[in-house]
């Protein structure tokens, strides 16, 4: 073996297996390193969870928006409605009170004319 490879294998061992050494000193560094890695792993599931809360959330808070929205727009389409058929409403019933108001004005006219005859008299028609 040359000095060259002796270094590395010397540099490897003592890289890559220094942290998986059991009974050496070095156990408790391996402990640590995996009650780190472990609480690593916690904080970043919590945050994945967060992270899913939080868009949980936000599709919760868009789809109550839009179910507002909706919410608003049809109560406008139906105030629009309402509006157009008090309109129509008003314009029938001004159609039935004048109709009304002519044939209570042509029995009145017809009346008279019977009573004015009944004592000899007319209304005056001008010729045309």
């Amino acid at each position: 073996m040359t000095a060259r490879e002796l270094y590395q294998s010397r540099l490897y061992n003592s890289t890559t297996f220094r942290y998986e050494c059991i009974g050496t000193k070095t156990a408790p560094a391996v402990r640590e390193q995996q009650r780190r890695i472990q609480r690593e792993e916690e904080v970043l599931n919590n945050e994945r969870i967060l992270q899913q809360a939080s868009k949980g959330n936000l599709v919760a808070k868009w789809s109550e928006q839009l179910e507002e929205a909706s919410d608003r727009r049809r109560v406008k389409h139906m105030k629009e409605g309402i509006r157009q058929e008090m309109e129509m409403t008003n314009k029938e019933l001004l159609y039935v009170r004048r109709a009304q108001l002519k044939a209570l004005l042509e029995s009145e006219h017809i009346q008279y004319e019977q009573e004015l005859r009944e004592i000899g008299k007319a209304f005056y028609k001008e010729r045309k």
